[in-house]
């Protein structure tokens, strides 16, 4: 199991592909089970628990269909395990180094319910700092899932970008179609 983080590490440093994985159900679902924990536990949108675990559900699954779709479109579907293995396997990796973050964030949150925010620039600051590095982190997935799409149908890097924001925007659109706009968006 080290040796696969390893690998999802160098997939993230942009050294591995995704063809570099080895094709295997369960490292999939272990990794589309730890992609959802992660979610779950960095969300900082949702008030409940309650919320956030059928979102990150929805959210996942549709990851997963709209990659299918696309590498069926491509006519490369036998490539989904290994596509959608490090797909999950890089945002969850990425998503567990920025949980630290998101709690510093969601404290910042909660914070700013009970105390004015004046008294509590220190909060505050942190709070940007988080914001910002989960920005960061967002933006990396992002360009990780632009290699992985790029290596997955082999296209060039321009219209990889362009398929991963349209996979994206996709995914948004089923989980507003689903939830409803997200809380104070």
């Amino acid at each position: 199991m080290s040796n696969f983080i390893r690998q999802l590490m160098q997939i993230c440093l942009f050294k591995l592909g995704p063809q570099d994985l080895p094709a295997n159900k369960t490292l999939l679902l272990i990794c589309a089970f730890a992609a959802t924990i992660s979610y779950i536990l960095t969300d900082t949108i949702h008030p409940t628990i309650g919320e956030t675990i059928p979102f990150a559900t929805a959210q996942m699954t549709a990851f997963a269909i709209v990659i299918w779709l696309l590498l069926k479109f491509k006519g490369f579907e036998q490539r989904w395990q290994q596509t959608m293995t490090a797909l999950f396997g890089t945002a969850a990796l990425l998503q567990f180094i920025g949980w630290p973050f998101a709690i510093l964030l969601k404290r910042s949150q909660m914070t700013d319910q009970i105390v004015d925010l004046g008294a509590n620039q220190g909060a505050a600051w942190g709070a940007d700092w988080a914001v910002f590095i989960l920005l960061a982190l967002g933006l990396w997935f992002l360009l990780v899932m632009v290699r992985i799409i790029r290596h997955a149908v082999e296209v060039t890097t321009g219209l990889s970008i362009m398929l991963a924001f349209a996979s994206q925007s996709l995914i948004v659109l089923v989980l507003r179609v689903l939830f409803g706009p997200l809380p104070g968006i």
